[in-house]
């Protein structure tokens, strides 16, 4: 992993958006429809406005520090012990994070794919990808996702644009019949996956050459992440209604089974197997990244690369261990995600920030108090 690989404000503009649609492509649909139902397209639009909070809170810690990562920050503002402490808890939180990521690879692949093949296997091999990744380093994975997104785009709309026939526009209707609260409940789990999940990027930014310009990017890369979810779920909702959507555990590749265009086209829903797949691995790439750098800057090494192979058993232990099904897996997701998140993803970075300010307000008045 080369720790010094330095990145464009576009590439990290594509890096958030393809890490916003990473695995919300495929569990993240469920999840909103279960608690907003036909209205989920609403939640989607409702959780990404309450997001761009999140994401100014990082782009002003970015700006106060833009040269140093989160756990560097940390290091500075709660001073050395209580920084490390709470640099730990973050180290925790993105083994969680990618541990869950790698689960999730898993369970997919064995519930449609290789049912047969133990999950753990799975895990190996896709970690063994993701290290090789790591080792490359983030600058040649970023090039790499310049050269997936146009591709991965063009898949998305066409499978849209072939799932129009079969989309019907009474499944929205009546909008809103039981109020906002619905909505709200909807969006509660969004807000936990992906965008507080966004907090990761405070260890890549202080890569990122055009710093100008690199706040602007998380937003861009956010919304347009969004927009893309949004009409994933929309499309959703048009064409299976609220209660499929609801009870598939997959909603968006059972929904892509339903594709027929001249008994020629049919059964194409490996195009969003591959669209989650690509998208998904960035994702982990960068939790992953963000967990090796982590641990090194709290350890004080100056090369980070030999952690890239001596984390992925930790890694592979905590995706066995963090649940032991598919079923406790999404109601952790629904339940427990979103209060974690909010506390790594909102309530810490928010303190650093009101910490930070306060010391930089101190040292602007001290000279003139001492003129």
């Amino acid at each position: 992993m080369q720790d010094n690989g330095k990145i464009t404000a576009a590439q990290l503009r594509l890096l958030v958006l393809i890490f916003t649609i990473g695995s919300s492509i495929i569990v993240a649909t469920g999840s909103v429809a279960a608690g907003a139902g036909r209205d989920a397209w609403i939640s989607v639009m409702v959780g990404g406005v309450i997001s761009l909070g999140f994401v100014y809170v990082y782009a002003a810690l970015y700006r106060l520090h833009p040269q140093l990562t989160l756990v560097q920050m940390n290091m500075l503002v709660f001073g050395r012990w209580i920084g490390q402490l709470v640099s730990w808890v973050y180290f925790v939180y993105f083994l969680l994070l990618t541990s869950l990521l790698v689960r999730e690879i898993g369970d997919f692949l064995t519930t449609f794919f290789l049912v047969y093949t133990p999950i753990q296997a799975i895990h190996i091999i896709y970690l063994l990808i993701i290290v090789w990744g790591m080792r490359i380093g983030l600058e040649a994975l970023t090039r790499a996702a310049e050269i997936f997104f146009p591709w991965l785009l063009l898949l998305f709309f066409i499978l849209i644009v072939c799932l129009i026939p079969k989309m019907d526009i009474d499944h929205l209707l009546p909008v809103m019949e039981n109020g906002g609260k619905p909505v709200i409940r909807g969006a509660i789990p969004f807000l936990g996956l992906p965008f507080l999940e966004l907090v990761t990027f405070l260890m890549i930014m202080p890569t990122v050459i055009q710093r100008q310009q690199a706040a602007r990017a998380l937003f861009q890369g956010m919304a347009g992440g969004t927009m893309l979810l949004f009409l994933l779920v929309l499309t959703t909702i048009l064409v299976d209604g609220a209660l499929i959507a609801t009870d598939a555990t997959y909603p968006s590749y059972t929904l892509t089974r339903q594709i027929s265009i001249g008994h020629f086209l049919e059964r194409i829903e490996v195009a969003i197997a591959i669209l989650w797949f690509v998208s998904i691995f960035f994702k982990t790439s960068v939790s992953y990244y963000a967990l090796t750098v982590s641990l090194a800057q709290m350890l004080g090494l100056q090369e980070g690369r030999q952690l890239t192979i001596a984390m992925a058993p930790l890694v592979i232990a905590g995706s066995l261990l963090v649940s032991p099904n598919l079923t406790s897996f999404r109601t952790f997701i629904g339940t427990a995600w979103t209060p974690l998140s909010l506390t790594v993803g909102l309530a810490i970075p928010l303190f650093l920030l009101a910490i930070a300010k306060i010391r930089i307000h101190r040292k602007e008045k001290q000279p003139s108090n001492s003129g």
